[in-house]
């Protein structure tokens, strides 16, 4: 987990829709939350 908080997503990757859903599982929530906070202007909702 702490491979995936860390990890850089670059500009012309894109968080599919499916991606997203699985990200808004409880078991990913804390991932969720650290992506959110490093990268404001993504759209994450």
């Amino acid at each position: 987990m702490s491979l995936l908080c860390n990890s850089i997503i670059k500009d012309k990757q894109v968080l599919t829709k499916n991606g997203l859903e699985m990200l808004l599982l409880p078991e990913h929530k804390l991932l969720y939350e650290k992506l959110k906070g490093k990268y404001l202007t993504r759209n994450l909702h």
